[in-house]
């Protein structure tokens, strides 16, 4: 049978019937409620980018509200200059967000609006460009969200009633709704809002997230549900452990840097002496070798203290960490932090692991507050004096996070740096700029170095029995390549994202007493090692035992062996890091 258009022909006419019948006014009204949705569903582009990558109830509900929020305003707005004004800001921080969203597969952070605060004109070049596809759609928004206003201006004869109810309406029931789930379920992931872009401008200059802004306290109520739900896996697990073998003091410290990469470690082989105090240490030993088990701190901490098997969303195997495996066995456990103690700072995961210390102290009350890790010495003074016989200390530290200029005293940017960066790093050719950040990033290792040196210092004068052991929690990006990235979390893979510095000192009387296990660290240290396999490793330094836990992947242990070696993305995608040719190991081996 012929293809006829005659059925769609008949319902056109038969539409255009029935609309001249229905009165102008209401015609009018209705292509203003759709002309009001379709500005609204325009602003609200990343809300809905976000509930298609994560669709949840929270998210839809999310997504509704936002739309809501846009529809009040614009109705509420009758002026067009002054709603294309503010639409025209809202674009733009939309724009942020969604090359966030569509490039690194998540909400954008406190470190990426600092980013975008820092940035130099050469890399907001290069920015632009390896994102243009993202950026130019994003633009095309814009020519259509004006003509939208325009002609919203001209049907728009609303009295002053009626436009409020709806606008209350829009508003009112889908933040109802979405506060209602919200408190119900809460939320493992960042909550969406319209306002997160400029309320982390607001922590950042120095404001609360968790009481300032409206993000923080829906990110607030969005972690008591997982909180609780973690507390009761956790209270109703225990560990069997039994004592430790040997009697008296010991005082093991665990120091998590951040963002270190060991290709900067002039420990490691690098052509800059940055790490000059440890080079002149005894009883040091470093894995060539080590990786993390995920690429940023909260997908990677929680699988090194977990005894975690790591899966595709990175959580734990088992409900408790070594922290707890230590307190049972009769050890008083600290947590000291320069990273803050609060959820937006550290993540749900990480913030549920440090209440398992005895003691929790915290040097840094904002993550973003530009506070020294010195600062940690007198808590870890006060630590290592209490009274009690076996301590565990927890040092978590700001290592060399973004700003990298930040994190080492203001005097110590006179410090030379030889050779010149082009001459050492791997990518020689460098802007300005780029050279610039890779000095600030290297002395911040040279920091690292100093902090690390004053704790062995410290450790040496008490005369204990006990060990240190420093990892970082991840690697870093540092203009590596033509792309001239820097930073971590990126949705996609490259070897310096998790190669990391793990350093082994040990007492005189640790080393004196324990000569196998002294040979069996530097036996493997040329092997393949991943912090997955952390919170089996110390309890074998510290002969701690305690069911139900394998003692097998202890990376301490004589005979160590490790499969392949599996990433966890920030997008929960694993990658396999020793299948990609980039992956070598440090010289040494």
């Amino acid at each position: 049978m012929p293809f006829s258009f005659s059925l769609p022909i008949g319902f056109v006419k038969r539409l255009i019937i029935r609309l001249r019948a229905v009165p102008h006014a209401v015609l009018a009204t209705l292509v203003l409620a759709l002309i009001l949705l379709l500005i609204s569903s325009l602003l609200a582009v990343p809300a809905g980018i976000y509930a298609w990558q994560r669709p949840t109830l929270l998210n839809y509900l999310s997504l509704a509200f936002t739309i809501g929020l846009f529809v009040a305003a614009g109705l509420l707005i009758r002026s067009r200059v002054l709603l294309v004004a503010l639409g025209l800001i809202v674009l733009i921080l939309n724009l942020i967000e969604i090359v966030s969203l569509v490039s690194f597969g998540g909400l954008i952070s406190l470190g990426g609006v600092e980013a975008i605060l820092y940035v130099d004109p050469h890399e907001a070049r290069e920015f632009v460009v390896e994102h243009i596809a993202v950026i130019g759609l994003g633009l095309l928004i814009v020519p259509l969200f004006v003509g939208l206003v325009l002609l919203k201006g001209r049907l728009d004869r609303l009295r002053t009633t009626p436009r409020l109810l709806c606008a209350a309406a829009v508003t009112l029931l889908p933040a109802s709704l979405f506060t209602a789930e919200l408190v119900r379920t809460g939320s493992p992931d960042d909550i969406y809002l319209p306002t997160r872009v400029v309320e982390h401008y607001v922590a950042y200059l120095g404001a609360n997230p968790l009481t300032s802004t409206i993000s923080g306290i829906a990110t607030a109520v969005a972690a008591q549900q997982e909180f609780e739900a973690l507390r009761v896996t956790r209270a109703n697990f225990r560990f069997t452990a039994a004592e430790p073998a040997r009697a008296g003091r010991q005082l093991y410290v665990v120091v998590v840097g951040e963002s270190s990469r060991r290709r900067n470690w002039s420990l490691y082989g690098y052509g800059r002496d940055t790490t000059p105090q440890l080079l002149a240490q005894s009883g040091l030993i470093t894995y060539r070798n080590a990786i993390s088990p995920a690429t940023v701190t909260s997908l990677s901490l929680p699988q090194s203290f977990y005894f975690a098997s790591q899966s595709r969303e990175g959580q734990p195997q088992i409900a408790k960490s070594f922290i707890s495996a230590f307190r049972a066995a009769g050890f008083k456990t600290f947590w000291l932090s320069n990273q803050g103690t609060h959820r937006s700072a550290v993540g749900n995961q990480i913030g549920v692991l440090m209440q398992e210390a005895d003691m929790v102290r915290t040097t840094n009350y904002g993550f973003w507050n530009s506070v020294l890790d010195g600062a940690l010495l007198a808590e870890f003074d006060r630590a290592v004096k209490d009274p009690a016989e076996r301590k565990l200390v927890i040092v978590h530290t700001l290592g060399s996070h973004t700003i990298y200029g930040q994190r080492y005293p203001a005097e110590w940017r006179a410090l030379p740096l030889h050779p010149p960066a082009h001459a050492v790093h791997t990518n020689t050719k460098l802007s300005p700029a780029d050279a610039e950040a890779i000095d600030d990033y290297d002395r911040s290792i040279r920091y690292t170095d100093w902090l690390l040196n004053e704790f062995v210092s410290r450790m040496k004068q008490l005369d204990q029995y006990g060990a240190m052991v420093y990892f970082s929690d991840h690697g870093q990006r540092l203009i590596d390549d033509s792309s001239h990235v820097k930073g971590h979390g990126y949705s996609d893979f490259k070897p310096f994202d998790v190669e990391i510095p793990l350093i082994v000192w040990t007492s005189d009387r640790f080393a004196a007493s324990n000569p196998d296990k002294i040979a069996a660290i530097i036996d493997n240290r040329c092997k393949r090692v991943s912090t997955v396999d952390l919170a089996a490793s110390m309890l074998d330094l510290a002969a701690i035992k305690v069911s139900p836990i394998d003692p097998a992947p202890s990376f301490f242990a004589p005979h160590y062996q490790i499969g392949p070696r599996r990433v966890l993305l920030i997008n929960h995608r694993l990658e396999h890091y020793d299948n990609d040719d980039r992956a070598v190991p440090a010289p040494g081996c």
